[in-house]
């Protein structure tokens, strides 16, 4: 195959130097055109073979496999201003139906042979906000989990949780039960900041919180977000400061999604509220940040994620990013076994319907290219913001680091990356700017691999965006 006339329709389009950065005045200035990206030449498969689909995974699988276990919990007691995931109302009563499927699913999938060559690695409790769930729905949901799911002896099995939400006896029962991991979405410590958000905790009650939880043998990990309205840089590097001195494990810095659906981006749409940061102030903030965390001695495992522990791996999230299988258990998430990525039925109802039939309620199948391992490797590179063309090429046979030479040296010469030997590092600015760096690299790598994209690819390129998502699971 002719990778260097492939990839050459690339660097011939009208928008390459958009794309691919453009940098006026300085690192600060750089700006990206915004480029979707969505895997191609996949195949969609109908929900009803699902049966088929999972024996193809299986008759696939030639040695055991590491794997990854997710369980959704689409319940919430808050409602903040930025959030615009899928939730529901947490209701006693449906929330005990939909815990009763959640613990029969994970069964289904036992009967379907997933967890035969299967070691699971990492289970990961997301939502909404798991803490919703009762001490007893908690431990039956991880009595199941380890009566069924074929754990490895070092599983990593997290949970997340509002703080909100979460007390002694839901921590007690979640210990008990295998949890070693507690995954808290505090967001920022500061009270003013937080109600303004639609977080009513103040700082004296979820340092109490965290404070007790933390004498435990279990890693604490936080979320702190950046760019919120109002914020400053010293209330960033407070939260900071404040993380570090009450022992967390691990820590999660992200910047704002101002979601148009959520209360804040119609907020704002609507000319409501104001937001006054610009790409450069949230690039600033972000690289001082990463610059604290660095001379306080924290080891960055990915280009959004802190260890201040040896025993902090963030493992279910590395594993996602790299393309491992993901069992998703609950509807409106997503998973994938193989090369055969699927989305979960989003609403409760037609998901507890679908569980009562017994069968595993999938809403729709993508069988992804044959390139997949190579573009999940390289994803999974980019999202720890370190390079490794060497090792892509042990599992795919393409000579990408000569491909995209001329793009790895625009952005060393930007001051996103840095050459170390044979690896390509992300400096504190590339990682603020991760996300348009993968997204780059993929698309090249596909045009490289299949050509520039067709008409008919372009018209049709929607309907890979709802797997595309399944990129950026938590």
């Amino acid at each position: 195959m002719d990778y260097q006339r492939n990839i050459e329709g690339f660097y011939q389009r009208p928008d390459y130097e958009e794309i691919t950065g453009i940098c006026d005045g300085g690192l600060p200035g750089i700006r990206f055109k915004q480029e979707v990206y969505a895997a191609r030449h996949t195949q969609v498969i109908p929900a009803q073979m699902a049966d088929t689909v999972w024996k193809l995974a299986e008759k696939e699988l030639r040695y055991p496999q590491e794997a990854c276990l997710y369980l959704h919990i689409p319940f919430c007691n808050l409602r903040c201003t930025y959030c615009g995931f899928y939730k529901d109302k947490a209701e006693e009563n449906v929330i005990a139906e939909y815990s009763r499927r959640l613990i029969r699913e994970i069964s289904l999938w036992q009967e379907q042979g997933v967890f035969r060559k299967r070691s699971v690695k990492a289970v990961f409790f997301g939502g909404g906000t798991p803490s919703v769930l009762s001490p007893s729905q908690i431990t039956q949901i991880l009595k199941e989990i380890n009566n069924k799911a074929s754990l490895a002896d070092d599983c990593e099995v997290t949970f997340e949780s509002s703080i909100f939400d979460m007390d002694e006896e839901k921590f007690e029962a979640c210990l008990k039960g295998g949890v070693n991991r507690f995954s808290f979405g505090i967001q920022t410590f500061d009270t003013n900041l937080r109600r303004s958000i639609g977080r009513p905790d103040t700082q004296e009650t979820i340092l109490k919180k965290l404070e007790l939880f933390a004498h435990s043998n279990a890693r604490i990990i936080i979320d702190l977000i950046y760019g919120l309205p109002k914020q400053t840089l010293q209330q960033l590097l407070h939260d900071l400061q404040i993380a570090l001195r009450i022992g967390v494990s691990g820590l999660d810095l992200y910047k704002l999604q101002i979601l148009p659906g959520s209360a804040l981006g119609k907020s704002i749409a609507g000319k409501r509220e104001g937001y006054g940061f610009t790409t450069v102030q949230l690039a600033n903030m972000f690289v001082r940040a990463a610059q604290f965390l660095q001379e306080k001695g924290s080891s960055r495992l990915s280009c959004c994620h802190w260890a201040m522990t040896s025993t902090e791996e963030s493992r279910y999230n590395t594993m996602v990013k790299r393309g491992a299988d993901i069992i998703a258990c609950g509807c409106g998430c997503g998973g994938g076994l193989g090369p055969y990525k699927f989305m979960k039925l989003p609403g409760i109802m037609p998901y507890m319907q679908a569980i009562d039939q017994n069968r595993v309620p999938v809403m729709a199948f993508h069988k992804q290219s044959e390139a997949y391992r190579l573009l999940d490797a390289l994803n999974g590179q980019a999202d720890r913001g370190i390079l490794d063309f060497k090792k892509l090429e042990m599992v795919h046979p393409i000579p990408l680091e000569r491909l995209l030479e001329p793009v790895l040296e625009k952005w060393i010469r930007q001051g996103l990356l840095v050459k170390r030997d044979q690896l390509y590092d992300m400096t504190q600015e590339g990682a603020f700017w991760y996300r348009n760096l993968a997204r780059v690299l993929l698309i090249m790598t596909e045009s490289a691999l299949f050509g520039e994209m067709t008409d008919e690819e372009k018209a049709d390129g929607s309907k890979g965006m709802a797997m595309a998502q399944m990129k950026n699971m938590k």
